[in-house]
């Protein structure tokens, strides 16, 4: 998966797609703030760093569907989170259920 990220950071969107297991072909990160580049350099080696970007050179180096890629993987990511957190509370409810038949049960 290609993903162009604007308006970078120190590249919270990767960090992001790491967590929930998604490991990008290609991070395209657009940003401004030297240091934030900086720092992104040095914990994602394999970013590919645009500096400011100008809707022209976008549209001259990437289809749109590159952009609406990076939307659609944030919306896939935060439908990944809230099944995690769903299935994540019904754990935590089925534990309770448990320790409420072991209480009924022991005495």
């Amino acid at each position: 998966m290609n993903v162009l990220s604007l308006f970078d950071g120190m590249s919270c969107g990767q960090i992001a797609l790491n967590r929930i297991g998604i490991k990008p072909t290609k991070y395209y990160a657009s940003e401004v703030d030297k240091h934030a580049m900086q720092a992104s350099a040095v914990v994602f080696s394999d970013i590919i760093q645009m500096s400011e970007i100008t809707m022209n050179q976008l549209a001259s180096r990437f289809c749109s569907d590159a952009v609406n890629g990076h939307a659609k993987v944030i919306k896939e990511a935060r439908s990944d989170e809230m099944q995690r957190r769903k299935a994540a509370r019904q754990r935590i409810e089925e534990i309770k259920e448990n320790a409420e038949l072991e209480r009924e049960f022991s005495l």
